[in-house]
């Protein structure tokens, strides 16, 4: 059983790294040529946004953790620990989920806003990729941790991630970058935050009810459907957006 587990996430981890080479190459073809240093600030972004964006999100559970061992509560392991917090978290976790969500959409929104500021509108799409890098290297570990028991979801989930990533953060940055011409940066900062913070709240809401076995596999797998077609149709619908208005700024700036 661990040697065939061991197999599948070997072949999800095959499938991620060839995903981000395709996309790598699709958008060095069709859109503008590759900048690997623009991938790379990107992704220095990213990172600092996901690092700034886990020591927020669990500040909650710091706080449990903290008022319990000064209540005298008694930890034998940090599996323990794990488990109390769960469990005080537990009656609250669409809370929870949604707080998660907000948090990863503002940190990671207002990366983005400052990783294209001023940038070459042609460069853009490329900071985007390095944003997507960075959640496909969280994917990637994710695996090994993962103990969903509904496969069906964890299979879509990993099979949708390449498309969600690498249309999704390209065509924010794009988005984010042409806006800032025209001095509406700061709305569309916004609108970005909210569709962020729909996206992974939901995303948390799901893997928390999956953790806490709350709601029945019926409701649950109906839930996904409803997820899995918007987190379809948002980064397309961004991604349109993005690519129309860059290439119109790109347009203005070279007359």
């Amino acid at each position: 059983m661990y040697t065939l587990l061991m197999i599948y996430i070997l072949y999800e981890v095959l499938y991620l790294i060839f995903a981000s080479i395709v996309f790598y190459l699709l958008y060095n073809k069709f859109t503008w040529k590759v900048n690997n240093r623009a991938i790379f600030i990107g992704f220095l972004f990213m990172l600092l946004a996901v690092i700034i964006q886990s020591i927020i999100q669990d500040i909650p559970a710091d706080i449990i953790a903290i008022s319990f061992i000064l209540k005298g509560g008694l930890i034998h392991n940090l599996a323990n620990l794990n488990n109390i917090i769960l469990n005080i978290i537990r009656p609250y976790y669409i809370i929870y989920g949604i707080y998660l969500g907000i948090i990863a959409g503002l940190a990671q929104e207002i990366a983005r806003y400052y990783s294209v500021k001023n940038k070459d509108p042609r460069l853009s799409i490329y900071y985007g990729y390095g944003f997507a890098l960075v959640d496909i290297i969280v994917a990637i570990l994710s695996l090994f941790t993962n103990n969903s028991t509904i496969i069906i979801i964890t299979i879509v989930g990993v099979l949708l991630q390449p498309f969600i990533s690498y249309i999704y953060h390209p065509g924010a940055s794009m988005l984010l970058r042409a806006k800032q011409e025209n001095n509406k940066g700061i709305i569309y900062l916004l609108y970005l935050i909210f569709v962020h913070a729909y996206v992974d709240g939901f995303t948390a809401v799901i893997d928390l009810s999956i953790k806490f076995n709350s709601l029945n596999e019926y409701i649950l797998l109906n839930l996904s459907y409803i997820y899995f077609i918007t987190i379809i149709i948002i980064p397309l619908v961004i991604f349109y957006l993005g690519y129309r208005n860059i290439r119109r700024l790109i347009v203005e700036v070279d007359l």
